[in-house]
C-alpha cells in the first residue's frame, strides 16, 4: 500500500529524526515540513506542527506551497503544547502532483538569555483515505507506571 510522508526538516533540508531543535540565546532557526508520497497527486492532507511552550520561545509560520490551502498555520497553545495547523485539500485529486513537496515553515525565536531545546512533533489530521500515514516525527510516547497490589 502507498503512503503519505510528512517529516520536520533543518535549515539543510535533512530530517531533525529527534524532532530537537536548540535555540542559543536570541536566536531563531527556521524548519521546514516536507512532504511526500509515491502515489503522486492525491486529495490533501492535514497535520499539526506541535512543540512545547516553552517561556521565552516564539514562533511564526509560513506558506511555501500555497496551492489547494484551507489552513495557513495559525498557532493556537493548550495545555503546555503550541501547535500550528496546515491543512491541503484538492476537490480532484490535484494536491502535491510532483509527490515531493515542501509545505511550510515554523520558525522558532528565544528570546530568552539561556539555550534551550525544543522538542518538535508533527501529527496528521487528516489526509487521503486510500494511503497510509509515515510521519517522520510522530508524537512523543508517553509512558506511565501504575502500582499494582498484588494482595
Amino acid at each position: 500500500m502507498s503512503y503519505q510522508r510528512i517529516e520536520i526538516r533543518d535549515a539543510n533540508n535533512s530530517h531533525i529524526a529527534d524532532g530537537n531543535v536548540t535555540l542559543g540565546a536570541g536566536e531563531s532557526k527556521t524548519v521546514t515540513v516536507h512532504y511526500s508520497t509515491p502515489a503522486g497527486a492525491t486529495t490533501g492532507i492535514g497535520f499539526t506542527v506541535n512543540y512545547e511552550a516553552l517561556s521565552g520561545v516564539t514562533s511564526e509560520e509560513g506558506l511555501i506551497y500555497t496551492a489547494d490551502n484551507i489552513a495557513d498555520g495559525a498557532a493556537s497553545t493548550v495545555d503546555g503544547v503550541t501547535s500550528h495547523t496546515f491543512g491541503y485539500a484538492s476537490l480532484f485529486g490535484a494536491f502535491a502532483a510532483s509527490g515531493d513537496e515542501t509545505l511550510a515553515t515554523v520558525t522558532l525565536t528565544n528570546d530568552g538569555v539561556t539555550e534551550v531545546t525544543v522538542p518538535m512533533y508533527l501529527v496528521f489530521t487528516s489526509s487521503d483515505a486510500s494511503l497510509e500515514h509515515d510521519n517522520g516525527n510522530p508524537p512523543p510516547l508517553e509512558i506511565s507506571t501504575n502500582d499494582i497490589d498484588e494482595n
